[in-house]
């Protein structure tokens, strides 16, 4: 769990535990890059982290394993950066209910 956002991480990580999940919450891409995608069930990233990119850190996960899920959690309103999102996973947005996202990564993610 990739965000920028402390709200947007507590909230998402709440809910993915609750699903029996174990969550690695992270703040931004540099902390984010020292991971290996290996080890991870699914990547869920907001597509704008501070003045990084999410979609370029999914971009560099795919890299490194090409079939990880990866999922975005954003609150963009540019079309451009959720259509980028979207050519890499789906995506979710911080003001509608997660829910959403957490059946998705159980359903998707790698246990």
């Amino acid at each position: 769990m990739l965000d920028d956002s402390a709200v947007a991480r507590a909230a998402a990580t709440k809910l993915l535990t609750e699903r029996g999940l174990v969550v690695v919450a992270i703040s931004s891409v540099e902390e984010a890059s020292a991971i290996d995608a290996s080890s991870l069930g699914a990547a869920v990233l907001d597509a704008e982290v501070g003045e990084a990119s999410g979609i370029d850190f999914a971009i560099a996960l795919r890299a490194k394993d090409g079939t990880l899920p990866i999922a975005f959690l954003t609150g963009t309103s540019n079309p451009a950066i959720a259509a980028s999102a979207l050519r890499l996973g789906p995506v979710f947005s911080k003001t509608a209910a997660l829910a959403p996202l957490a059946d998705w990564v159980v359903a998707n993610g790698r246990h």
